[in-house]
């Protein structure tokens, strides 16, 4: 008896593209979906986000190197294997807006692909 599986080596992944660096210097990363952990620590940013825009949190409850350290982590989950750091998001100026941004962005893509196997 013979079972055929999936071909991983051709399988198309799918991803979400975005553009980072600055005006001069710039590059496409190509995103994976979110691994357990990512995804658990950008729902909990994405509350602190949600009640900072609302004014109803306080700024000693929002960690900001925190938030950009999870959204590097999403970022560094790369078709490129290439690492983001929050540091790096920093130097280019990105800020809680911005955090809140790619949120959505990400959280679209995740909900889109999960629509998609159903």
């Amino acid at each position: 008896m013979e079972i055929k599986g999936t071909n991983y080596a051709k399988r198309r992944k799918d991803v979400l593209v975005v553009t980072l660096g600055t005006e001069e210097d710039s590059f496409e990363l190509r995103i994976l979906p979110p691994t357990k952990g990512v995804h658990d620590g950008l729902v909990a940013v994405a509350g602190y986000v949600a009640d900072a825009a609302m004014g109803n949190a306080a700024s000693s409850d929002l960690d900001l190197g925190r938030c950009l350290d999870l959204v590097a982590a999403a970022m560094s989950h790369n078709t490129d294997v290439r690492v983001i750091t929050g540091d790096y998001l920093e130097s280019i100026g990105f800020d809680l807006s911005d955090v809140g941004d790619f949120i959505g962005l990400y959280t679209y893509f995740v909900s889109e692909l999960v629509d998609s196997k159903n």
